[in-house]
């Protein structure tokens, strides 16, 4: 089935598109984050030539495949980036899931959440998708607390690899999207 191969709408303070080559010094700077190590891991990104494969190889590769993936999430009106967000597409999971990272200069200032509230919507409304995982760990107390503050729920605890860390699993659907949108204009 093909994808639609359009980007997430922006919200009031972001606009998304996806990586090119140029971005490498971004992403070897957010790769390199303590809390990307701690929360994600360690992607071996070490340099700029490191950065640019990586775009190539693992960023872009998902948009021509799935016709979704990480987004950069851009500041408005200036482009400055702030962090990633997007779709993927996992093996062992049954439905894609959401990823998201942000420089720690622009965390706590709600960025994150208006862009999975950005990309939950584009997944539902422009890809079709009847459901969207997230995957955490479980001490991530931020990322739980924003999954849930999205309309995600937590479903059990997984291992994405058989040596793989446990890690918590949670998951959104159109359905109850639309339910807790009826539920709030109702009251």
């Amino acid at each position: 089935m093909s994808r639609p191969q359009q980007d997430p709408s922006p919200t009031s303070r972001l606009r998304f598109r996806r990586p090119a080559a140029s971005d490498a010094p971004f992403i070897l700077q957010l790769m390199n984050e303590p809390g990307y190590h701690r929360f994600i891991g360690d992607r071996g990104i070490g340099s700029i030539a490191d950065a640019e494969a990586f775009i190539q190889d693992r960023m872009l590769s998902t948009f021509r495949q799935n016709g979704f993936g990480m987004w950069l999430m851009n500041l408005k009106p200036e482009g400055t980036p702030v962090g990633i967000c997007g779709l993927n597409k996992r093996n062992g999971l049954l439905a894609p899931d959401l990823g998201y990272a942000l420089v720690s200069s622009f965390e706590g200032q709600g960025f994150a959440r208006e862009a999975v509230g950005a990309i939950v919507d584009h997944g539902f409304s422009t890809l079709g998708l009847p459901r969207i995982l997230a995957v955490t760990l479980p001490d991530n107390s931020k990322s739980v607390r924003l999954l849930t503050s999205a309309g995600f729920s937590f479903r059990k605890i997984i291992r994405k690899s058989p040596d793989g860390q446990p890690v918590a699993l949670y998951d959104v659907s159109l359905k109850r999207i639309n339910r807790l949108l009826s539920e709030n204009t109702a009251g």
